[in-house]
């Protein structure tokens, strides 16, 4: 049996003994999970607290020593205080903030504790913490005195602004994770609530201790109900985080244009030609012209250093107005740098390097090219005895005579000309601005130094030589015309002996 020192005493002595015997395990249990868990030592701090102060709370009841009773009231005071600085850090943890990293918070949620062992400590402080007092049967107990009322009203209220700020983070952390808070509020709540009503309401310390007690008895079935089957007491997933976590930027304006948020990529794009951060600035501000513009239409754009952004935007609309405008830009530089190679792959030839005949047929079919007074020459180069080169010396030999004129022709090529593969062993040149007599003398370099090659095979040099036949394009001509005129010059080309230049021919047709 517990010793009693008054019959007054039972009552606040099983609420003690129940909030020691059920909040050490409690506080166990949460040191364990703070080994993996962040965010939840503020909750060991307030469960070991809660139990100290069950604790200090069964002594008074235990001893009939009047003055040690004051002695230990006075020192679990700060207890008191420390259990409200962990409210306060568990607010600021949950709502996304780092209060470790703010010395000044840091020592600010300090002082009243410190403040309270200096009571503790100096007994003319103590005194007026709590007074002996002596009652109609002539027995001595403590009243509170006024330092008590002092301490509660600073402590109370950092344990108030800790709710506050669980009550006002609800609507900053993704919906999942909002319970969160309300399983906060109310566990660290409960000590605070009772401590605020015992103060209020008796003179006599050991009853606002059981006061206090009693809601940490509330706290405790509150955590024990979800310590093992959730991390309610975790840091909750911020909208902010989520919104930190994104490679995209996230520029969120509102209806006047103000930039109302942007996430870390979003500043760090800016940053690259914004020397200012975004916030509170009009969106015209803070982007270049072209990126306005796409923020109003969405698009791809080309930032000043030459990044290239998707850009999508979304208006949110209340009714028939937009309060808010969400603009999300990724950046698509080396995307739309690979889609560029690999448009341009599809209209190279692998072997030479050459465009090929998609591109041709994407330049015919410009309708300036073969149109009005452009001058246009088509050159049709074939490589003589191909395939009894391939016969004779095997097809890698013939693919080296192939890439060998390629490279014989593609020299001194103007801008505009266009060379491409044409199939097999034969090429196509189209010069736009030269007349058919300017390219004849120009054909008839790429066929000597044609002729001038030399590939070297197991079975000895191969010879190469090449048929050109030039056509030039008429009025009323269409893509077709000029390249079956081109054709028909190469064929004449061959039949008149290979290795010449021919043209231009009259009507068309191949051999």
């Amino acid at each position: 049996m517990l010793w009693v020192k008054d019959g007054d005493s039972v009552g606040p002595q099983v609420v003690f003994a129940l909030a020691v015997a059920l909040g050490v395990p409690a506080c166990l249990a949460m040191l364990w999970r703070a080994r993996s868990e962040q965010g939840v030592w503020p909750s060991v701090v307030l469960l070991a607290g809660g139990a100290l102060w069950s604790a200090a709370g069964l002594a008074m009841t235990m001893t009939p020593d009047v003055e040690l009773e004051r002695q230990i009231y006075a020192w679990s005071a700060p207890v008191f205080g420390v259990a409200a600085a962990a409210i306060v850090w568990q607010a600021l943890t949950m709502t996304g903030r780092r209060p470790g990293r703010s010395p000044w918070l840091v020592a600010a949620l300090a002082l009243e504790p410190a403040v309270m062992v200096v009571v503790a400590a100096v007994p003319a402080l103590t005194a007026r913490l709590a007074r002996v007092g002596t009652g109609p049967d002539g027995v001595t107990h403590l009243v509170n005195g006024p330092l008590v009322y002092v301490h509660t009203a600073v402590a109370g209220g950092m344990a108030v602004l800790g709710g506050a700020l669980l009550v006002a983070g609800r609507s900053r952390v993704v919906t999942g994770h909002q319970g969160r808070f309300a399983v906060a509020a109310l566990a660290m709540g409960a000590p605070t609530a009772a401590a605020l009503a015992g103060v209020a309401l008796v003179r006599d310390p050991v009853l606002v201790v059981a006061a206090a007690s009693a809601g940490y008895v509330a706290t405790i079935a509150i955590l024990g109900s979800r310590l093992v089957r959730s991390r309610d007491l975790g840091v909750p997933l911020g909208v902010h985080q989520v919104l930190g976590a994104l490679g995209d930027a996230v520029l969120v304006t509102d209806a006047s244009g103000i930039v109302a948020q942007a996430n870390p990529a979003a500043r760090a794009m800016l940053g690259r030609w914004s020397p200012d951060g975004p916030e509170g600035k009009h969106w015209s501000a803070v982007l270049t012209p072209e990126l306005a513009e796409a923020l109003r239409r969405s698009g791809t754009v080309t930032a000043p250093d030459g990044t290239v952004l998707d850009v999508r935007t979304t208006e949110i609309r209340t009714g028939r107005s937009t309060v808010a405008t969400v603009a999300v830009a990724r950046d698509v530089t080396e995307l739309e740098l690979l889609r560029t190679q690999l448009a341009e792959q599809a209209l190279r030839d692998d072997l030479t390097g050459l465009h090929n005949r998609r591109h041709l047929d994407q330049v015919l079919g410009e309708r300036d090219l073969l149109g009005g007074s452009t001058t246009l020459t088509a050159a049709m180069v074939d490589i003589d005895r191909f395939k009894s080169v391939n016969d004779r010396h095997g097809h890698a030999v013939g693919d080296q005579v192939i890439i060998a004129v390629a490279g014989v022709l593609s020299r001194d090529l103007r801008a505009d000309d266009v060379l491409v593969r044409f199939g097999g062993e034969e090429f196509l040149a189209l010069l736009p601005g030269a007349a058919v007599d300017d390219v004849r003398d120009r054909a008839e370099e790429w066929r000597r130094a044609c002729s001038a090659l030399t590939v070297v095979s197991e079975r000895g040099p191969v010879a190469v030589t090449v048929s050109i036949g030039l056509a030039q394009a008429e009025p009323g001509d269409d893509a077709d015309d000029l390249l079956r005129r081109a054709d028909a010059a190469l064929y004449a080309a061959k039949r008149a002996g290979r290795d010449q230049v021919v043209g231009p021919v009259t009507g068309g047709g191949a051999a």
